[in-house]
């Protein structure tokens, strides 16, 4: 917890650096025959409308889990740090075509105004969403982030904003960025009990955001209410 509180202090320090050291150094051209075929077309506006829905929608939902939460902002910030670290080591041309995409929150990280065009290993915006699906505790729920994550990936290839590669490695970071915070666990564990409940997996039972008097109520029903989050 101390090592991510650490890196979202600094990141907004170092990131215009990394950025712009990034977008000067010469990068290698992966092979890709599936891009090519896609695009390229403007398709900015539908993709940060279906992430930025997205994002309120989850959080919005999960407000009254604020431990899954928690975790969920760790999480957040290692994947932004672990994207630092990998588009460093990775530099890659511009694929042939691309158009800059107009983000409205990622601009306030990138230094200046002009677009930058080699941040591109990997996507943040399919690691972002597929990192959403570990928020979400109903199958229902998971399946319509997976779709938003998936459909998000293909519009930045017909953008030609990304290289495929970096599309299709964004669900292992993600993954590994939720992994790593739950080493935050313990915690989660505790507080868990101190309120009564109990999960397999700290933060993300659904079952603990219930009162007492619904889960009595669904017990009596035979059911339990739908919850997205």
């Amino acid at each position: 917890m101390l090592a991510t509180s650490v890196a979202a202090a600094v990141s907004p320090v170092l990131t215009p650096s990394i950025f712009n050291a990034v977008e000067r150094r010469p990068g290698r051209t992966p092979p890709d025959p599936l891009l090519p075929l896609l695009g390229p077309a403007p398709v900015s506006a539908a993709i940060f409308a279906l992430l930025i829905s997205t994002l309120a929608l989850v959080g919005g939902a999960c407000i009254a889990r604020p431990l899954v939460l928690i975790r969920g902002a760790f999480a957040l910030v290692l994947l932004f740090t672990m994207r630092m670290i990998a588009m460093t080591l990775v530099p890659l041309t511009a694929p042939p075509g691309e158009i800059a995409l107009h983000d409205p929150i990622g601009q306030l990280f990138y230094p200046g105004s002009t677009p930058q065009t080699r941040d591109l290993f990997f996507s943040g915006h399919t690691a972002t969403l597929v990192l959403l699906i570990a928020l979400v505790s109903t199958r229902r729920a998971r399946v319509a982030v997976a779709a938003v994550a998936t459909t998000v990936g293909v519009l930045l290839l017909v953008q030609h904003a990304h290289w495929t590669v970096d599309v299709l490695v964004a669900p292992l970071f993600a993954a590994l960025a939720w992994r790593i915070s739950g080493f935050a666990a313990p915690r989660v564990r505790g507080a868990d009990s101190r309120a009564g409940t109990r999960g397999s997996d700290p933060g993300i039972d659904d079952s603990s955001e219930l009162s007492v008097a619904e889960q009595s109520s669904g017990r009596r029903r035979g059911s339990r209410p739908y919850h997205f989050c």
